[in-house]
């Protein structure tokens, strides 16, 4: 899934704030204490029990000694392309989600195992250079051209994806240029292992494997006859594993929501459970995460400079909206609710019969004077009716709340997104029209 890039990709290599990078050496520094981070918890986690988790082991062990070396070179202050830091920056990304599962059974033991070899490998790559003279701080032209049997497969995008990252959508990326037999497509590439294929419409023969070590690497894209497109035809094993990631992907995006929206909004009392779970804000996530989901379906098509004022819109429209939301919701927080002992009391609007006799004698006595009087009991005070209507509304008040906010902020992001993007139309035609003066 493509839930936008810039809320994930961009906080996470960039740690930007509203589009502004920050510097290189706090960058390098975040990318590999995640690396270290994960490394740790990985390597508590898996001892050398069996031979699957021996492999794990000694991959981990690879692994760190690259990441050691890495660290080592890059530590001596010489400036390091931002290409290159993005890839190590998805390595880093990659190994911490491996951190994150828990895997148990054999055939989750395997796929960790290929997992860490894919990263393994990218990283082996990345060292090769610098082990035999060669420079870390470097980027790979990779050219492109495409041919298929003996004719040459002109006008086609080129896309290219980490190999590890096969499976992400928002992971691909494509060419600056189309494919031209005189003037072959090229693109700068931090050391890797990556796919590669081309694209008109529907992509076209297998993913081939480029594995980026030198200048000029990469030549050509060969299409055998019975080349046959990209199979959309997964198991129902490889769809939930799919349906896993995409969903962890916009819990993740719910959370970081979360972080923003809940230091200010604060969840209802009264939705505690017997274990200490907090109904209505687990309830609050997973309607957060859905509406993401829907509104990646927008993000798709308004994606696009001309669109900034779309989102511009939106997002002026649901801040009032959101604005509004939370004054409600602080409204309904203070008739509904009474502070008893540094505690939050749901309160209700209707007294129970003995309360309305005590009130003729103490009429000025306000909530908190009755919770003192009555021991905190709020039952004895209100009916449990009135009681259990207040917290329907304290939550429903509260759960609506967050989607206007969910809103705001993905369309204040897509707006910074959209006004980054390049303008296609401008550059296809000088691309076109380069095209026509070679010819």
């Amino acid at each position: 899934m493509k839930i936008p890039v810039v809320l994930f990709f961009l906080l996470f290599v960039y740690g930007t704030s509203f589009g502004q990078k920050l510097p290189e050496k706090q960058v390098r520094t975040t990318v590999f204490d995640s690396f270290h981070s994960s490394l740790n918890e990985l390597k508590q986690r898996y001892i050398e029990k069996s031979e699957i988790e021996s492999n794990i082991a000694n991959s981990l062990g690879s692994i760190a000694d690259n990441v050691k070396f890495l660290e080592a070179v890059m530590s001596l202050g010489k400036p390091v392309p931002k290409e290159y830091l993005e890839s190590l920056a998805l390595d880093a990304e990659l190994l911490k989600r491996f951190a994150r599962q828990e895997a148990e059974s054999a055939s989750e033991l395997k796929a960790l195992y290929e997992g860490l070899k894919e990263v393994e490998l990218d990283l082996a790559i990345k060292v090769t250079g610098p082990r035999s003279g060669g420079e870390v701080t470097r980027v790979v032209q990779v050219v492109v051209q495409a041919r298929k049997d003996e004719q040459y497969l002109d006008a086609y995008e080129v896309w290219y994806v980490p190999r590890g990252w096969a499976k992400e959508a928002t992971r691909f990326k494509p060419f600056d240029r189309l494919t031209n037999s005189k003037n072959p497509t090229s693109m700068n590439l931090a050391p890797g292992n990556y796919f590669i294929w081309l694209k008109k419409g529907q992509p076209i023969g297998a993913a081939r494997t480029a594995r980026t070590r030198r200048s000029l690497n990469y030549r050509y894209l060969n299409f055998p006859k019975d080349a046959s497109r990209m199979s959309n035809k997964d198991t129902f094993q490889n769809w939930i594993k799919s349906t896993r990631k995409s969903w962890g992907l916009l819990t993740q995006s719910a959370v970081f929501i979360f972080g923003i929206v809940g230091s200010f909004l604060l969840p209802p009392p009264g939705w505690i459970s017997n274990g200490g779970n907090k109904i209505v804000v687990r309830l609050s996530e997973f309607i957060v995460a859905v509406l993401v989901g829907l509104i990646f379906l927008l993000i798709q098509k308004w994606k696009d400079r001309k669109h900034i004022a779309w989102w511009a819109v939106l997002a002026i429209l649901f801040l009032s909206l959101s604005v509004s939301a939370f004054f409600l919701y602080q409204h309904v927080l203070d008739t509904r609710t009474c502070q008893y002992a540094g505690k939050s009391i749901v309160i209700g609007t209707r007294y129970t019969a003995h309360v309305l006799e005590y009130l003729r004698e103490n009429s000025d006595s306000t909530c908190r004077d009755l919770l003192n009087d009555f021991a905190g009991n709020e039952a004895d005070i209100w009916t449990q009716e009135s009681i259990d209507r207040s917290r329907y509304i304290l939550a429903a008040t509260y759960i609506l709340s967050l989607p206007l906010f969910t809103i705001c902020i993905i369309s204040v992001i897509q707006a910074l997104y959209c006004s980054q993007a390049r303008a296609p139309g401008r550059k296809q035609d000088t691309h076109l029209n380069q095209i026509r003066r070679k010819n």
